[in-house]
């Protein structure tokens, strides 16, 4: 591919305005009281765990999803789409 660029996300990110959002089941806070930056990165894992360890070596925000009720985690994929939702959501309002 002729046009193909390589670059160094980490070095990208740490130079612009970003957010790393890691989804956690537990304890974050809400995507409603964080002010978002230009980039965003979100970080997800396991259902019960969170991500893994080693991504805590960036400056992260912790967010969690308020959940009612019984249940005690959402699946990844349905809580990264809810996540994405809402941060699309928070990026495109006046």
């Amino acid at each position: 591919i002729p046009n193909l660029k390589l670059i160094d996300l980490s070095m990208f990110f740490s130079e612009n305005e970003t957010s790393y959002l890691m989804g956690v089941p537990r304890g974050g806070k809400t995507l409603d009281s964080i002010k978002l930056n230009k980039f965003i990165v979100l970080i997800v894992g396991s259902e019960s765990e969170g991500p893994a360890e080693y991504f805590n070596i960036l400056p992260h925000l912790k967010i969690t999803i308020p959940m009612y009720g019984r249940a005690e985690s959402l699946n990844v994929a349905v809580a990264a789409s809810i996540m994405l939702y809402k941060i699309s959501s928070l990026i495109n309002s006046p």
